[in-house]
């Protein structure tokens, strides 16, 4: 992949998700000023030669969270900008219980699911773990 379009393409999809995500007119003059004074893009760390399977491992490792997030997106029910409300079956009440957080809160909560890079998961073990 040539390392100029990668450049453009990688401020194009960020500064396009930072407007999207926090619509503003101060973040639409920052996002405007960025492409202004970086026409070429923004500087992505590549080395040559290992990109592929740097690639690879960091789909893998990435894909274990896209196949199985910490929240089903069917279980958020209301997001205004500032305030996330989503429901879960309390283990207390065996109800279903909803909770309207901000969204940093929200963001919080969902990250300290993400393991550290190289933490291995089990879920299973013995005879009701899946063969290898």
């Amino acid at each position: 992949m040539p390392y100029e379009l990668l450049r453009r393409k990688w401020q194009w999809h960020l500064l396009t998700m930072l407007r999207q995500t926090l619509k503003t007119d101060a973040i639409d003059r920052l996002v405007d000023g960025c492409f202004r004074k970086y026409p070429n893009g923004l500087v992505t760390n590549v080395q040559k030669g290992n990109v592929l399977s740097q690639y690879q491992s960091v789909a893998r490792y990435v894909a274990k969270y896209v196949v199985s997030p910490p929240i089903a997106v069917r279980r958020i029910d209301r997001y205004d900008g500032e305030r996330v409300t989503y429901h879960y079956r309390s283990h207390r009440t065996n109800r279903v219980e909803h909770e309207t957080v901000d969204v940093a809160t929200f963001i919080g909560r969902m990250v300290q699911h993400a393991l550290p890079k190289g933490f291995k998961r089990i879920r299973y073990y013995g005879v009701p773990a899946p063969s290898p």
